[in-house]
C-alpha cells in the first residue's frame, strides 16, 4: 500500500502557517544562496588564468633587446633586467659559464603571474600560488609544472652586451 505524503511548498506558506523547521530551511537556503553569490568573485579570481596575469607590464613588441651584462663577472651570477618580454614579464639573465648566458621570463608557468626577484639563495617565488623556481628557470616547487620560458641569447665579448631574442 503506497504511503501518501503531503507536499510542502515552502514559498507559499504565510508566516502564521510556518513552522520553526520550515523557517530554518528557508533561512538556510537564503543564506547559502548569498554565500555562493557573494563568494563567486573571490572563487573565480583565486586561480587567475594566463590571459589575466597579475603584475605584468605592457609587452615588448621588439624582436630582441640588448642588455649590458658587464656586472655578471662570475658564473652563477644573475641580473633582473628592467626590460620585459613580449608577455610583459621581467627578464632574468643568468651567467652559467664564461661567455654563456641564459635569459628567462619571470612569468610563472602555472597561472601567468609575475614572480618575485630572487632571494639571497637564488630562489624566485610566485606570489599568487607559491610556485618556486631557481635562477636557471627550473621549477623547484609546484603547482607550476613547467620551467620558465627561455630566450635565445647572443653574447658580444667585446662590448659585454647580450642580445636576447624573442623570435
Amino acid at each position: 500500500m503506497p504511503i501518501e505524503t503531503e507536499s510542502l511548498d515552502l514559498l507559499s506558506l504565510s508566516s502564521s502557517e510556518q513552522s520553526r523547521r520550515e523557517f530554518l530551511i528557508r533561512l538556510g537556503l537564503f543564506l547559502g544562496g548569498l554565500t555562493i553569490l557573494g563568494g563567486a568573485p573571490a572563487i573565480l579570481e583565486g586561480c587567475a588564468s594566463a590571459s589575466s596575469p597579475t603584475g605584468l607590464k605592457t609587452g615588448n613588441t621588439a624582436a630582441s633587446i640588448t642588455v649590458d651584462v658587464s656586472s655578471l663577472t662570475a658564473d652563477g651570477k644573475f641580473l633582473v633586467t628592467g626590460d620585459v618580454d613580449p608577455n610583459g614579464a621581467t627578464i632574468i639573465i643568468y651567467r652559467s659559464a664564461a661567455g654563456k648566458f641564459d635569459a628567462h621570463s619571470m612569468q610563472c608557468t602555472h597561472a601567468g603571474c609575475e614572480i618575485d626577484s630572487p632571494n639571497a639563495g637564488g630562489t624566485m617565488s610566485c606570489p599568487c600560488h607559491g610556485s618556486q623556481f631557481n635562477v636557471q628557470g627550473t621549477v623547484l616547487q609546484g603547482p607550476a609544472g613547467q620551467n620558465l620560458a627561455s630566450y635565445a641569447t647572443v653574447f658580444d665579448a667585446t662590448t659585454n652586451k647580450l642580445i636576447v631574442k624573442f623570435r
